[in-house]
């Protein structure tokens, strides 16, 4: 299973935009709520705290995702999820029937020779998430 620790939330200027507080990030509204939930839920395994009619609420990691249905798709910013295996987790989403765009790749190597990997992939609506993992040094 992904973990689900939300790793980069929304850019000020998004939570302006959608007058949301950082810690209680949202997507921009969703075309298909049933379709989003199921991707969220069946796809990445994310645990759905609650729901209502046009509305939805995911836990990540203690981070809530909110989603609303408004029947129009728009872009998003990225969500990052941690991930403790990446090649694993990707796998898991291949074969959960994920659209993956990438294959995990190393991103970054810190001074402390960590390194920063992020593999790519869509929702449910064609907009890009991520995979992030970072690796202890050798």
């Amino acid at each position: 299973m992904i973990r689900t620790r939300l790793c980069a939330i929304l850019p000020r200027s998004a939570a302006e935009r959608t007058g949301h507080a950082p810690g209680h990030p949202d997507l921009p509204p969703v075309e298909s709520l049933d379709r989003a939930r199921a991707f969220w839920r069946e796809t990445l395994a994310v645990a759905e705290l609650y729901a209502f009619p046009g509305l939805a609420f995911l836990d990540l990691g203690g981070t809530r995702l909110m989603l609303q249905e408004t029947g129009m798709r728009d872009a998003a910013d990225i969500l990052y999820l941690a991930s403790a295996d990446i090649a694993a987790d990707h796998q898991r989403l291949k074969e959960r029937g994920a659209v993956l765009t990438g294959a995990p790749q190393m991103i970054h190597r810190h001074p402390d020779g960590s390194e920063e990997w992020m593999a790519f992939f869509e929702d449910d609506e064609g907009r890009p998430l991520a995979l992030h993992a970072v690796t202890a040094s050798p």
